[in-house]
């Protein structure tokens, strides 16, 4: 089987509003601003997304100040995921077990007794604690 272990050390898992979006004198670009910026065929995407199912969403707007918690609580998760933070680390961890499936399913020899049903399940192989 397969285990991982990630320190933790007190880092915060998913940013915060206040920590992508303030205003003040001191702060002349926010941070979700920049991530926009450097991301800005991805927020793209992000913000049809929100938009094709359903969301009242401003389309790709800088008025940070008109988003609303329900839309401040998407942008967190988008803007998390495109920084290096422990939630990303976790995030990409998870993909193990479905690659662990879809290698094992692209492996199989039809002949092996390893290709029978129920012969090998790859949660035994890997589990996310």
């Amino acid at each position: 089987g397969l285990t991982v272990l990630i320190p933790h050390y007190g880092e915060q898992i998913m940013m915060q509003k206040k920590e992508l979006f303030t205003k003040d004198e001191r702060n002349e670009v926010p941070l979700m601003h920049w991530l926009k910026q450097k991301y800005e065929d991805e927020f793209l995407a992000f913000t049809n997304r929100q938009r094709a199912r359903g969301v009242e969403w401003p389309i790709a707007g800088d008025h940070w100040d008109e988003y609303t918690d329900a839309m401040w609580d998407k942008c967190t998760a988008w803007a998390t995921m495109r920084m290096q933070t422990l939630w990303r680390t976790v995030a990409g961890l998870c993909y193990y077990h479905p690659a662990l499936q879809c290698h094992f399913e692209a492996q199989a020899d039809k002949n092996s007794s390893l290709s029978k049903e129920g012969v090998w399940d790859p949660s035994e192989s890997f589990t996310c604690l």
